[in-house]
């Protein structure tokens, strides 16, 4: 059972950062980038208790591999855009 909690709270945290990811997006795009910063910043907060959630329950190999990948290209990713728009937002000022 906990198994499927931990799945399941996976599932949700990483919804919660797409649907960040994508509010960052749209305001980055009207040059609104301490919006832009703000929704990264809760993303990268979401994604990293999403995959400490995956992480408590990893059973097989497919399991680390994935939280593997995400941390390559999600988690990282997301930071270095948040450096990136920390700068924008230092540079606006």
């Amino acid at each position: 059972m906990d198994f499927w909690i931990g799945r399941l709270e996976f599932a949700a945290g990483y919804a919660d950062t797409v649907q960040g990811v994508h509010l960052g997006g749209a305001a980055e795009m009207t040059n609104d980038y301490r919006g832009a910063l703000q929704h990264a910043e809760t993303a990268l907060t979401s994604l990293r208790r999403a995959l400490e959630a995956y992480a408590r329950v990893a059973r097989t190999q497919t399991d680390r591999g994935a939280i593997a990948m995400l941390g390559e290209f999600g988690y990282r990713r997301l930071k270095s855009k948040i450096a990136d728009l920390t700068e924008l937002v230092a540079d606006s000022q």
